[in-house]
């Protein structure tokens, strides 16, 4: 069996965001605190913080906002100090449709540590997934193009 010390922090992170659970959140959580330094910065379109208890509150008030949530990593590219892990994000909101959003997260590590997450995905997606995704966004924009 591989334990963490074969297992490279691109895989190990692919596999704390699949085990993403808003009914079990402590262990998901807790993989966060093995993977990312003390000193760490996030960010993505919508928000920005620093510091790796900044960031397990950042997402316990994701987890808090939703029925369910679950994190597809599709494919990593890069090595354990700077990798890519794209992905599909699919969420039940408490409150609203369902909604799915594809992303891409830029990591930088340092002594084995995330020090750096940067989520890249488009904000537009996310508004317009609920309501029929991009056929309603072609169907309002057709007149300006």
């Amino acid at each position: 069996m591989a334990t963490s010390e074969t297992i490279g922090l691109p895989e190990r992170l692919s596999r704390a965001l699949s085990s993403f659970d808003v009914a079990r959140l402590d262990p998901f959580l807790s993989a966060l605190r093995d993977l990312y330094a003390d000193d760490m910065t996030f960010r993505d379109p919508m928000q920005s913080c620093r510091g790796l208890d900044a960031f397990i509150e950042l997402n316990r008030r994701l987890a808090k906002m939703a029925r369910e949530i679950r994190f597809d990593v599709n494919d990593t590219t890069g090595d354990d100090s700077r990798f890519y892990l794209h992905w599909v994000l699919h969420m039940k909101p408490k409150l609203g449709p369902k909604v799915a959003v594809e992303g891409v997260s830029r990591i930088i590590a340092r002594d084995g540590r995330i020090v750096e997450h940067v989520d890249f995905w488009d904000l537009g997606e996310l508004i317009a997934s609920p309501f029929g995704g991009q056929r309603l966004v072609h169907t309002l924009f057709r007149p300006f193009v």
